[in-house]
Order: C-alpha cells, then sequence, then structure tokens
C-alpha cells in the first residue's frame, strides 16, 4: 500500500509519540493531531469536531492513539464517531486504531465497556479499518503499582492475570499496520510472560548496601529503560526484530535485581520470590494501623467540638458530656492531640524503624494508661453496658501497644543502611 501523509491522533502522548517516530523513521509524512495545537503538531478538538476537517483534509490513513480514561465516552466512543466521519468525507482509505485484549471479556471496567463501544463504533463504518488489541503497558502496570506502594499495606486482588508489554513493541506493530492494507480484527498483542497480580507483589525488593541500587520491582529511582527493569526497547533491540506468531510477543526477557544473603544479582528471567521478611513485621504494621484508626475520633472532636461532647460515641450515649461541663479549648485539645499521634503511628507503620516504633508505641501509651485509669475510677456514671463499652475499647488500647512492644523485642532485626549511608535498626 502507497501511502503519502498520515494523521496520528493522540501524538505527542506514550504510544503515539513512538508511532510518529516510527512512522518518520519509515520515510512517511506524518501529522501530529493535538488539541492544545503544540508546536510541531496541527490542532484540532475531538470533542467538538473543530478543525478536524482541515486537519484531515488530504490524509491517506489515520493511526487513532487518543484516549481518555477519564472522559471515556466524550472523547474515545463520540471523538472516535466524529472522527470517522470527517475521514469518510475526506476519502481516507485506512483507519487504525489500539484496543485492549479482553475488552469483550471484561465487561466490570467502564473503560473496557467503552473501548468495546469504540470497535464497534470502528467495525459499521464505512472506512476500511484494523483493529490491534494490545496488552497493558508496563508503565501503566508500574504506575499502578506506584500508586498501591504509597500505603502500608499493598494490597492486590489475588491471581489477577498481568502480560505487559513494551509500548515500544506496539507502536512498531501499529506503524507496521499502518502502511499495510486494512486488515480487520489482527492478532493481538502481549508480553512474554504471564504473571499473577499477587507474584508480582511478592517481588518487591530491599536496597543494596554495596550497588546503591534498589533490588526489586517498585522501588525504582531510576527510568524503566535505563536499569532494563522491565522489557524495553533495548531489550527489544537484542532480538534483531519482532517476531509475533500467536500474537505475542517475543521481546528478551527483562533483567532485574535479586535479593538473595544480602547480595544483589542479576538475572535474566523474572523470578517471583516471597517475602522472606519475619512474619511479626506484618503483624506490627496491622497493629499501628489499628491504633491509628483509633485515633481518627480526634477529627470529630477538633472539627464538631460541640457535636462531640455531646454525642460520642453515638447520639444519645453521651459518654462525655457526663463527665463535666463543656469547654470547646479542652475538647478541640484532644482531638489535635489524637490526631498527632495518628499521624505518629502511621508514619512508623510505614517505616518499621525499631526506635520509631518504639517510642511511637510508648507516647500511645502515655496518653492510654491514664486514660483508662481515670474511667475506671468513673464507673459510677455510667451503666453496665457503657462500662463494659468503655473499658473494654480503652483497656484494647492499653493491650496491643504492649503486644507489639513485646514484638518489637524479637530477635530478627537487622542492620540496614538508609538512602544517606546511615546505619539504622530495621524490624
Amino acid at each position: 500500500m502507497s501511502v503519502s501523509e498520515i494523521l496520528v491522533t493522540g501524538g505527542t502522548g506514550s504510544l503515539g509519540r513512538r508511532v510518529v517516530d516510527r512512522l518518520r523513521s519509515a520515510g512517511r509524512d506524518v501529522r501530529v493531531l493535538s488539541r492544545s495545537g503544540r508546536p510541531g503538531t496541527v490542532r484540532a478538538d475531538l470533542l467538538t469536531g473543530e478543525g478536524l476537517d482541515e486537519v484531515v483534509e488530504g490524509i491517506d490513513a489515520i493511526v487513532h492513539c487518543a484516549s481518555s480514561p477519564t472522559k471515556t465516552r466524550q472523547t474515545d466512543v463520540e471523538g472516535t464517531e466524529c472522527l470517522l466521519r470527517v475521514a469518510g468525507r475526506a476519502g481516507v482509505s485506512h483507519f487504525v486504531v489500539i484496543s485492549i485484549v479482553g475488552v469483550d471479556r471484561n465487561p466490570y471496567f467502564p473503560y473496557y465497556r467503552m473501548k468495546l463501544e469504540v470497535e464497534r463504533v470502528i467495525e459499521r463504518s464505512s472506512v476500511p479499518w484494523t483493529i490491534l488489541r494490545a496488552t497493558q503497558f508496563h508503565e501503566f502496570v508500574l504506575r499502578i503499582v506506584r500508586l498501591l506502594d504509597r500505603i502500608p499495606l499493598m494490597m492486590m486482588p489475588r491471581g489477577f492475570l498481568l502480560q505487559p508489554i513494551a509500548v515500544g513493541e506496539v507502536a512498531d506493530r501499529l506503524a507496521e499496520l499502518a502502511l499495510a492494507d486494512p486488515a480487520g480484527r489482527v492478532p493481538d498483542v502481549g508480553g512474554p510472560e504471564v504473571r499473577r497480580s499477587g507474584r508480582w507483589q511478592s517481588s518487591r525488593g530491599r536496597t543494596s548496601r554495596e550497588s546503591g541500587e534498589y533490588g526489586g520491582l517498585w522501588k525504582s529511582s531510576y527510568p524503566a529503560r535505563r536499569r532494563g527493569l522491565f522489557v524495553g526497547e533495548r531489550n527489544c533491540a537484542r532480538t534483531g526484530g519482532t517476531a509475533r506468531s500467536g500474537g505475542r510477543s517475543s521481546c528478551a526477557v527483562p533483567f532485574i535485581h535479586q535479593w538473595t544473603n544480602g547480595i544483589t544479582r542479576r538475572g535474566v528471567f523474572m523470578k517471583a520470590e516471597h517475602d522472606r521478611r519475619p512474619a511479626h513485621r506484618s503483624w506490627l504494621r496491622i497493629g499501628l494501623l489499628l491504633l491509628a484508626a483509633t485515633a481518627l475520633g480526634g477529627f470529630w472532636a477538633l472539627i464538631l467540638p460541640r457535636s462531640f461532647y455531646e454525642d460520642f460515641p453515638l447520639p444519645g450515649r453521651d459518654w462525655v458530656s457526663s463527665l463535666g461541663p463543656y469547654n470547646e479549648h479542652l475538647v478541640r485539645d484532644y482531638g489535635e492531640l489524637n490526631l498527632a499521634l495518628g499521624v505518629l503511628l502511621v508514619f512508623a507503620a510505614v517505616m518499621l524503624e525499631r526506635r520509631l516504633v518504639q517510642a511511637s508505641l510508648v507516647a500511645w501509651l502515655v496518653y492510654a494508661v491514664p486514660h483508662f485509669v481515670f474511667h475506671v475510677t468513673q464507673v459510677h456514671h455510667f451503666s453496665l453496658g457503657d462500662n463494659l463499652a468503655q473499658l473494654s475499647s480503652l483497656g484494647f488500647q492499653v493491650l496491643l501497644p504492649l503486644v507489639l512492644l513485646a514484638l518489637t523485642r524479637m530477635r530478627s532485626t537487622s542492620v540496614r543502611p538508609d538512602s544517606r549511608g546511615s546505619r539504622r535498626l530495621s524490624l
């Protein structure tokens, strides 16, 4: 197929700009559609159709990479319909679009439903078309994992299958399809390995003092392509090309770092190893977060002190108002104290540095023990049910930190360097 000029929508995005590079490397003239009209692009808006007629005029093929996870119906569905109408009037001979593997088998994700609707819109169009489905990109998986790793307890659905692919691989295939004849639905493309989410999660690494590099999947402070952590264009180049039999990528398997007996090793196969750190670390973290959760009542006391005074813990229970007159200053101070302790406990749960955890628990006990003793002396103000509820909850807030302090004394601590090279005791 002889193609004179190609339009790439979403040509400034992660995938689109690579497609543009591939097509220009092949000697093709490329127009890059951009809503902002930044330098090197042509301005048009898929949402309103503004400028599309001028942009599409004289175009033989369109590679449609534009997408929006937040405005999917407007950008993907309605924007594609608008673009196809303009392409039909302009006599475009080939419409190439990128989709996602499994959109027809996962109706539970709104984004997937919209992508499937996009495919149906294209299939009904009079413009000759090609649809390529690809698995998720490595960059997308990394972004999700980094988002999950911001909280102390990373939670991922067990058994969720992942087969990420290098974005450069997909760009190669899209450019190849754009220069060929329309082919309808072509074989899907995916990464070289299928992994379950739980096994990816268990590959979290630790810092190697000897190498100064992060030895795992999530804690990278380097670009993925430089570190070779994920399948990247550099790794793919080693294969001298791409074979796509069965819709699978033949890209080289990525290098990763594995933590083995305190030494960082390089390997060519991604061996997911379970975290062998002591189980009491998880219990410590859960316990610290439970204590922090009990401090959330501080928000109530700080923001709505009168309501806290009259209604805590539930309307009609008057646990606070039964013990003395209302003082806004003291109620707000109580809320601020709880929130401060909660922040300290969350920070200790994230760091799990022994001295920090111990200091946090001692600080909590300095508050919780006198609080418990005071309520023991005030049982005559409340009913039997209220006394049982109060003393059991307050007693739990004393007993739990004592148990956690005992866990910090377990003999499985190790010395690890922090980011500045100094040594710290890690649980």
